[in-house]
């Protein structure tokens, strides 16, 4: 059994759940991680992805909160859609992309905050649209690993930032978000 998929339709989303696969349990709260953003691939897209188990996760970054596996695109030049999956209360901390980010839960919990707005937990079928140039954060809650279906409207960048916008490093923004706690 190890592996297996269940597949159910909640809010006509369809919603792939990993059983007897261990998720990451990274605790470092390390981000993405270099290795994935200059990662490009030369595989053709997944056109068709009939188990959860069969999709290409980072091979290397395991000691990372966040893995991706890519669907369809080069994320670093044009659109592109991918899988992420997120360690048990991993953080992205306050940032922002150039374009527009959508993405639905496929399993577990986010509680995603969109800047002046309060923050909202999305769970399995959920769905959020994160404005392009619109500072936002996100978390998986502590209760589970989380995968998310995500699709970026254009080339991925992101902009890490302070209180008052500006860009900071990957480094300093999560110094921030531990300094803000996880309890939002």
């Amino acid at each position: 059994m190890a592996g297996r998929c269940l597949f159910a339709a909640q809010f006509d989303v369809l919603v792939l759940r990993t059983i007897d696969r261990p998720w990451l349990a990274a605790s470092d709260c390390t981000g993405f991680g270099r290795e994935f953003l200059d990662k490009k691939s030369d595989k053709p897209p997944v056109l068709t992805l009939p188990h959860c188990d069969m999709a290409d996760f980072d091979s290397g970054a395991e000691a990372s909160s966040f893995q991706s596996a890519m669907l369809r695109g080069d994320m670093m030049t044009e659109s592109a859609t991918f899988l992420t999956r997120m360690a048990p209360g991993a953080v992205a901390p306050w940032h922002w992309h150039t374009h527009t980010e959508e993405l639905v839960v496929l399993k577990g919990t986010i509680v995603a905050q969109l800047e002046g707005h309060e923050p909202v937990r999305v769970g399995a079928g959920g769905y959020s649209q994160l404005p392009g140039k619109h500072a936002h954060r996100f978390r998986c809650t502590e209760e589970e690993g989380c995968l998310l279906f995500v699709v970026d409207e254009g080339a991925f960048d992101l902009h890490w930032i302070d209180e008052n916008g500006n860009d900071i490093t990957e480094e300093e923004a999560y110094e921030r978000a531990e300094k803000e706690g996880g309890t939002w």
